[in-house]
């Protein structure tokens, strides 16, 4: 029974929530006005001073690896908006990312950290993003995809605090 009550949590919330938060969130961006550009299949939204820097991190990410930028602008329709105090952190779908100011001070580091961190999470939760808390499995997937992030970011040589946030899950 109680299988089958999580099942159908997961339809309802994936079927009638889900549609409902990208409702939601398209009637607040018509209210706010805030700018829309595209970069391939990748939609930004936010203030001029956010979309000139998702710019320069998908111009940058396309040097420093080129599958994960093809990923972004040629292969899923992804959303990101800027959200200053953080409010919507993890709440969405696994295809809307929200940069909090936290990540914005790092300027192009700090959003190519988080669309990293946005192509190992939708790798790992391909269809159907089960939220962190509910399920012991979900959550050592969440925990691996912290670590991809992490070992990427070292990698291609970003700083050592950003690079930290992923091994404690954020900023």
């Amino acid at each position: 029974m109680k299988r089958f009550l999580y099942r159908v949590w997961c339809l309802f919330r994936g079927y009638i929530l889900l549609p409902l938060f990208v409702a939601l969130l398209s009637i607040v961006s018509a209210i706010s006005r805030p700018q829309l550009i595209r970069i391939g299949k990748l939609r930004v939204c936010g203030p001029p001073g956010f979309l000139d820097l998702c710019r320069a991190s998908v111009e940058r990410l396309a040097t420093l690896d080129s599958d994960i930028h093809r990923y972004f602008t040629a292969n899923r329709k992804v959303l990101v908006s800027f959200d200053p105090r953080g409010m919507l952190g993890g709440s969405g779908p696994p295809w809307c990312l929200f940069v909090n100011e936290a990540y914005a001070k790092w300027q192009t580091d700090g959003v190519i950290a988080q669309l990293v961190y946005m192509f190992y999470l939708m790798s790992a939760f391909p269809r159907h993003f089960a939220y962190m808390h509910e399920d012991v499995a979900v959550r050592a997937t969440h925990r691996g995809v912290l670590a991809k992030t992490k070992v990427w970011l070292e990698a291609h040589n970003f700083p050592e605090p950003l690079a930290t946030c992923f091994s404690e899950g954020d900023c």
